[in-house]
Formats: structure tokens, C-alpha cells, sequence
């Protein structure tokens, strides 16, 4: 018995050492085959001018009676949707929306308390078009005719595809120069791609101005200056690993 016992432990121990030199040896050998690389982060941007606007707007009405509230709000919209229309704006560059029907309640400091003020309706309403001169019109007319609130003007693009190319292969290429400029200041070539990933996007960001309507600004004509477009930009990274040849 104490023979055989001696002769189990004598291969554990001479199995142990024959793993861990396995194992060094193969982690040693994945090394090897990868090779010296190098990875950097490109970055690219597009800045192009946007070639569509949506205006955003507001009709809002307020009555002791919510239907007159109603048949209020609704003549407003027709007046304001129908000067759009003989802008020359199509039929499907017009969209309602929302409708909205709530009761109004504000404080009364004499009874020190909240009291019912009748109700409001509230229609808001999109216009897009690809006629930017056209948007300081639109924005005039509208108010004059029935709106009352001016939500947003925003530009974009209706197709990013083109600008959004640009931007990734300028990101690829700025990765490339940054490697490039390490290896030469190391005397060292660079060599293949080993692995490239798209790290994070940004897409047009619309440019969005705002533009507050009051009761007494209904006659003010729109200031063409207050729409300006600008650019839009769009910006593109990512990493690339490179080999080192």
C-alpha cells in the first residue's frame, strides 16, 4: 500500500511543472503572432449649409366656453394654415400637430385661492420647406394671421448620406496621419489595419432659434436677420489599430 501511494504522487508532481510550461509557452506564442501595433482615434468634421426649415407654431384660444374656445382656435388655424398655402407651400409640408383642450385656473389674491378662468384650446402646427428665403415670410404671415406662439425654427438636412461619408473618411484619415507622425518620430513604418471600429457619431444638428409672440407684436414684420441658417455639422471618430511593420 505505502508503495503504491508513493508512486501516485511521484506523477503528480512531474505533471505540474510539464502544464505550467504549456501554458507559458503558448501565451508567449499568441504574442508573437499579433505583433506590434499601434491604435489612435481619428476624428472628422463637416460643416454644410442646411437645405430645409421647419417652422413650428402655436394657435392658442381661451373662453368661458370651451366650444367657443373651439370654434375660436379653428378659425385661427384655418387663417394661418390657408396663408401658408398661398406661400406656395405644399399640401404635405403641412402638419397638425397636436389639439389640445384644458381648463384654466389662476390664483385670485383676493379669495387666496385658485378660480376657474374658462378654458383653452391649443393647436400646434409644423411647416417644413426647402425654400429657406421663404421662412421670415412664413413666420410674418402666420402671426399676423392667427398664431400666437412661435415654437421653434429649425434647419436641417434632408439627406446626411453625402456629408456623413465625408466626415467618416476624414476621421479615417486623420487616424492614419496621427499614426503615421508617431512612427516616423520613432523611425518605424506603419503597416496594415488591424482592426477599425466606428467609436461615436454626431449627426446634423439643426440649428434652432426660438421666437417669443405676444399680442402686441401680431403687426411686427419678421426681421430676415433672426433666421439665418448657418452651417450644420456633422462629426465622425473612430479607432484604428495599425501594425507596425
Amino acid at each position: 500500500m505505502q508503495l503504491h501511494t508513493q508512486r501516485a504522487l511521484t506523477v503528480v508532481v512531474m505533471t505540474v511543472p510539464l502544464m505550467i510550461f504549456s501554458a507559458v509557452n503558448t501565451s508567449a506564442q499568441d504574442t508573437t503572432d499579433r505583433g506590434r501595433t499601434v491604435t489612435v482615434t481619428g476624428e472628422g468634421k463637416v460643416s454644410v449649409p442646411p437645405d430645409v426649415a421647419t417652422i413650428r407654431f402655436n394657435i392658442v384660444t381661451r373662453d368661458a366656453d370651451p366650444e367657443n374656445a373651439r370654434s375660436a382656435n379653428a378659425d385661427a388655424s384655418q387663417q394661418a394654415i390657408n396663408t401658408i398655402r398661398e406661400l406656395g407651400v405644399e399640401e404635405d409640408q403641412i402638419r397638425l400637430d397636436q389639439l389640445s383642450l384644458s381648463p384654466v385656473r389662476e390664483w385670485d389674491p383676493d379669495q387666496r385661492k385658485q378660480v376657474d378662468k374658462g378654458f383653452e384650446i391649443n393647436r400646434g402646427v409644423s411647416v417644413e420647406t426647402d425654400d429657406l428665403d421663404l421662412v421670415p415670410a412664413i413666420v410674418a404671415l402666420v402671426v399676423q394671421r392667427g398664431a400666437n406662439r412661435i415654437r421653434s425654427v429649425a434647419y436641417g438636412l434632408k439627406n446626411d448620406q453625402d456629408a456623413t461619408a465625408d466626415a467618416l473618411s476624414r476621421a479615417v484619415e486623420n487616424a492614419r496621419f496621427k499614426a503615421t507622425t508617431m512612427l516616423v518620430t520613432l523611425d518605424e513604418l506603419i503597416g496594415r489595419v488591424i482592426e477599425m471600429n466606428e467609436q461615436s457619431f454626431r449627426g446634423p444638428s439643426p440649428v434652432t432659434r426660438g421666437y417669443a409672440v405676444t399680442a402686441l407684436e401680431k403687426s411686427a414684420e419678421a426681421n430676415p436677420e433672426a433666421y439665418a441658417p448657418g452651417l450644420i455639422e456633422i462629426s465622425a471618430r473612430v479607432v484604428v489599430t495599425f501594425e507596425i511593420q
